[in-house]
């Protein structure tokens, strides 16, 4: 039987191990008798997984006590507006529009304009040369009164990414850390607000890890006009965010992820194993007289690898081509086409050496 590795840029990879235990804890979680995903998220058993999550977090991401980890539903998408909504009532606020998520990010801001008063400004923005670079910018052109500058660490679809976090002093730095947390070992404890859809490095679809430093909530006005509870970042954290249930089975994986992560070294680790996998093949594509990856080389991803060979037709063949050799879910975003391979944490290296293998073979027969 073919194996198969699994490129998908999310829901993506998860470790062997980590599916194995919650196979076997599916049907009894902790001797209750229950499965986790049967067990109430007021009760005990619950309340200690959450609080057992939330620790590994903070030492994983090296958080402030001031850092306030929450769980919410929804995804990434959800906070695009969420943050705005909750921050900037009345204010301005800037976003580096570095790639498809980081426009929908400001975008969904800037919806906000007449019912919220919300100013979103674009800081700076690669977007007519493709986003195959990290926008530059002057920080000193940034109005100190703002409510906050926000940025996309990862951008899944061009491949590229922040190596370090943008040089923003004077307003807090809010960041969409998706698609590379707990890849890329940045100073977490320098931002102000950030959250990551679980089902790429952290777990499953169905949770969004939210960690907002309280000293920015304090600065909100009362008076601001968040329309529903749930939507009130205050709630979320004063009901621990157990307001509603909770999607208790996602938490549950993501906590299986983090102690994963603990036992791999934590993120450092994570960070050297995802620079040496993305390395190997970027290294092959640099040589290659087929393939070519078109991002700048300081500002490539290490989570997400696109690549093309000039030909949409050949791209898709290959893309099928691949799949039938157990090479899954390699076909570039919809609205760029290519080729993408995702390399998150639980993704192996014998993977990257397999897409190798199958990438010079069919250049030979496509030369």
């Amino acid at each position: 039987m073919t194996k198969t590795y699994n490129f998908s840029a999310g829901p993506s990879s998860l470790p062997q191990e980590v599916l194995r235990q919650a196979q076997m804890e599916l049907l009894d979680f902790k001797g209750s008798g229950m499965s986790v995903m049967e067990i109430s998220h007021r009760g005990s058993w619950y309340k200690d997984l959450q609080a057992e999550t939330i620790e590994l977090i903070r030492q994983l991401l090296q958080l402030k006590l001031s850092q306030q980890p929450i769980f919410m539903g929804g995804g990434a998408s959800l906070q695009f507006t969420l943050v705005p909504l909750n921050l900037a009532q009345g204010r301005k606020c800037y976003y580096l529009n570095s790639g498809s998520f980081a426009k929908q990010a400001m975008l969904a801001a800037q919806k906000l304009a007449k019912q919220f008063s919300v100013t979103a400004e674009e800081l700076a923005t690669t977007e007519t040369i493709g986003y195959v670079s990290l926008p530059k910018f002057d920080s000193t052109t940034v109005d100190p009164t703002a409510a906050y500058v926000h940025f996309t660490s990862n951008n899944t679809v061009e491949g590229t990414a922040w190596p370090t976090l943008p040089k923003v002093t004077s307003v807090p730095l809010v960041a969409d850390c998706s698609s590379n947390i707990m890849s890329v070992n940045y100073p977490y404890h320098d931002l102000a607000l950030f959250y990551a859809g679980a089902q790429k490095n952290l777990g499953i679809a169905g949770v969004t890890l939210v960690v907002i430093d309280r000293s920015l909530i304090d600065v909100v006005s009362p008076e601001s006009d968040v329309p529903g509870v749930m939507l009130d970042y205050r709630t979320q954290i004063e009901k621990d965010s157990v307001y509603n249930t909770p999607p208790v089975f996602a938490v549950y994986m993501l906590n299986l992820m983090a102690k994963w992560v603990y036992a791999q070294g934590g993120v450092l680790a994570m960070e050297q194993q995802c620079q040496a996998k993305s390395g190997v093949l970027y290294d092959y594509l640099d040589a290659s007289t087929l393939y070519f990856n078109n991002v700048e080389k300081s500002d490539r991803s290490i989570n997400n690898v696109t690549f093309t060979t000039g030909n949409p037709d050949l791209d898709q063949q290959f893309v099928k081509s691949a799949a039938v050799e157990g090479l899954v879910s390699l076909g570039g975003h919809r609205s760029v086409g290519g080729m993408r391979a995702s390399l998150y944490n639980a993704f192996p290296m014998d993977g990257v050496r397999a897409l190798i293998d199958f990438m010079e073979n069919f250049r030979k027969d496509h030369s």
